[in-house]
């Protein structure tokens, strides 16, 4: 079974995100939080199947809301390294990226 775990940054901007929906209708960020699920359930699957969008790091884009997920697999492992608004400036989420070489 591939566990899915979160850098502390994506856990701040899932919640951030499922606040906001919240502010605007209940019904919205339970949409939301289905939605995230059904993505995540989507990478657990096929933790291989979405772009590599800077490598090793891979994102899927949520059907119904402006989000993408940005992980890498780890292992046996998903980690979620970004919770991304489309409006946000591309590459933000490099720094959280431990160095190779």
């Amino acid at each position: 079974m591939t566990r899915v775990r979160y850098l502390a940054p994506a856990r701040l901007e899932l919640n951030s995100a499922a606040r906001r929906y919240r502010d605007v209708a209940q019904g919205l960020a339970d949409e939301f939080e289905e939605e995230y699920l059904r993505a995540v359930g989507l990478i657990e699957e096929h933790p291989l199947g979405s772009p590599v969008v800077e490598a090793p790091v891979r994102r899927k884009v949520l059907r119904k809301f402006p989000y993408s997920i940005l992980y890498r697999v780890v292992g046996d492992a998903i980690e979620v390294v970004a919770v991304m608004h489309h409006k946000q400036r591309p590459g933000y989420w490099l720094g959280r990226m431990p160095h190779q070489g």
